[in-house]
Parts: C-alpha cells; sequence; structure tokens
C-alpha cells in the first residue's frame, strides 16, 4: 500500500499539472501568492458586505527555500480572526501492482541515456536504475532540484495559525473529500504504461531550456509569477503525463473549484480569515479568483 501523498511528494505541488486548462482570468493576475478579498457591497449569504479576508495559494515547496514566502504569510496570518484549510487531512492509501514495467529499456538509446544520467546524479542506485518503473522516473524529471517538501510553506503556516491561536475551519466535509481523492492518482491504468519516447523527449527539451524541472517550479514561485507558473504547469499537463498523476484531473479540478469557490464569502461571517487554497486552482478562467468576481467580491493581489 502507498500513501497518495507520499507517492507524489516529489512532484510539483497539487493540482499543477492537473491536465490543460483555460488562459489566466485576467492579466492583473499574472503576479501573486496572497490576494485580497473583501465581500460584495451587498450580503450574501448572510455576510455582510465588506468583509476581509487572505487567499494563500499554496505549492508543496519546501518552507526552506522560500524564507520571505513563509514571513509574508506569517505578517498576514497576524492580521486575521481564523484560519479556513480547503479540505480535512486525509490520508487515503492506494494500491499498486507489486511489479511496475520498467521504463528505460523502453527509451530509445540516446534518450535512456540522458534519462540514466539524471537518476545518478539524484542518488538512485546504479543497478537499480534499468528497472525503475515510469511513475519513479516522472517523479524525479518532474522534482529534479526542488528541495525535498517534507516541510512546506503551507504546513508552516498552517502551525503558525494555530500557534497563534487561531481558530481553524475547513471549507470540505470529509465526505467531499473522499470524494475529491478518489479523483486523483495515481491512475492504476496508467501507472504501468511506460511513458512514451515523445513525452520523455519532451521533458528533456524542457529541462534543457529552463534547467531541472523542480527548481524552474520553485524559482517561479518563489518569484510569484502565477500567470507563468500556470502555463508552464498548462505545457507540462498537454504531454500526456496527466493519467499517470492523476485518475481524473479535469473532474478533481471542477470538483475542487466548484465545492470552494461559493463557500469562500460565507465563511467570513465568522470575522475576517487566511485560506489555504490550491495555488493550482486560484488564476484560470472559471478558477477560485474568477468564480470570487463572478459573486461580486473584491479580489486583488498582495504580494
Amino acid at each position: 500500500m502507498l500513501d497518495r501523498r507520499m507517492a507524489l511528494r516529489l512532484l510539483l505541488g497539487g493540482l499543477a499539472a492537473a491536465g490543460t486548462r483555460p488562459a489566466l482570468s485576467a492579466p492583473d493576475d499574472d503576479v501573486g501568492v496572497f490576494w485580497n478579498i473583501e465581500g460584495p457591497s451587498e450580503t450574501v449569504g448572510g455576510t455582510a458586505g465588506g468583509v476581509h479576508g487572505i487567499l494563500f495559494g499554496y505549492q508543496r515547496i519546501a518552507a526552506a527555500a522560500l524564507p520571505e514566502m513563509v514571513n509574508d504569510g506569517v505578517r498576514f496570518l497576524k492580521t486575521v480572526d481564523h484560519a479556513v484549510i480547503d479540505h480535512p487531512n486525509i490520508s487515503k492509501p492506494v494500491k499498486l501492482p507489486d511489479q511496475l514495467p520498467p521504463l528505460l529499456p523502453t527509451l530509445r538509446p540516446e534518450l535512456a541515456q540522458q534519462v540514466r544520467a539524471i537518476l545518478l546524479a539524484a542518488g538512485l542506485p546504479a543497478d537499480k536504475i534499468d528497472t525503475l518503473p515510469s511513475m519513479v522516473v516522472l517523479m524525479v524529471l518532474l522534482g529534479e532540484g526542488a528541495p525535498p517538501a517534507e516541510v512546506t510553506v503551507g504546513g508552516v503556516l498552517f502551525e503558525e495559525a494555530k500557534a497563534l491561536g487561531k481558530p481553524v475551519g475547513t471549507l470540505m466535509t470529509e465526505q467531499e473529500t473522499q470524494h475529491f481523492l478518489d479523483q486523483m492518482g495515481p491512475d492504476p491504468a496508467a501507472v504501468e504504461a511506460p511513458l512514451t519516447n515523445d513525452t520523455v523527449s519532451f521533458l528533456l527539451q524542457t529541462r534543457r531550456k529552463v534547467g531541472p524541472i523542480g527548481a524552474h517550479f520553485v524559482a517561479l514561485y518563489r518569484d510569484r509569477k502565477t500567470g507563468e507558473l500556470h502555463r508552464f504547469a498548462d505545457d507540462l499537463g498537454r504531454q500526456s503525463i496527466a493519467p499517470l498523476l492523476w485518475r481524473d484531473p479535469e473532474a478533481a479540478g471542477r470538483f475542487y473549484i466548484d465545492t470552494l469557490a461559493p463557500r469562500i464569502v460565507p465563511a467570513l461571517a465568522k470575522g475576517s480569515a487566511f485560506f489555504f487554497i490550491n495555488g493550482g486552482t486560484l488564476p484560470s478562467a472559471n478558477g477560485v479568483l474568477d468564480r470570487l468576481r463572478k459573486q461580486g467580491a473584491r479580489v486583488t493581489s498582495l504580494a
């Protein structure tokens, strides 16, 4: 049995690579990780207009790599009455086949040689490399250069919220969270199919263009380049990578946004709040930011 979060811990974060998505909802959404939200002037869902909240678009990135972002988050947490996370922390194991087909023997020799060099540099045992399945190789290629994310920015800020004595609520119920996890990966059928030569070639070309993919992702997030990060993840999602990571990425994204977006402004009825929201769902057309604006809320980037 393999815990899903453990299986995906090297990946770039949440729904960031969960398939293709539409363009950004607005040019002003191109930069930002923390967003100020004010409710509409009229009463919505029993919540008075003009209420204030802060959205934090989290990614699964090590806190040690982003100390300034942690400091910003702590500063913003001190301005609110309570914290709200997107869903309960439920661990849902998934059973994968005991024996998965190796990837490298299926690749063209020049691709296999390049991938082998990356895997060796990542510290994988030389005598095991030729037997590694696609999922493991993909995790290394996507996570290369990113510090281990055992302690994430979001995790540190969540603990800080508790240390500050902020009450913590959730936007999803446990039942909804279970349904959401059912749509997440890995897809057992896709796990058994090796990555194609074209997909591996694309990943290596991307690496030559931007450097190690995980490090590039961290750098974009550090610089709060929401739009560029969105487009980068979108490019990855077009390469048939998503099925290996997610059972039904489009359905998971829609369910997440459809469930959370209508509940954010009403949650402010309890006072100002700091919301932990998956960063991959914020900036796209009909994403969380777009949906909040359609409800009449005012949303602007803070940092």
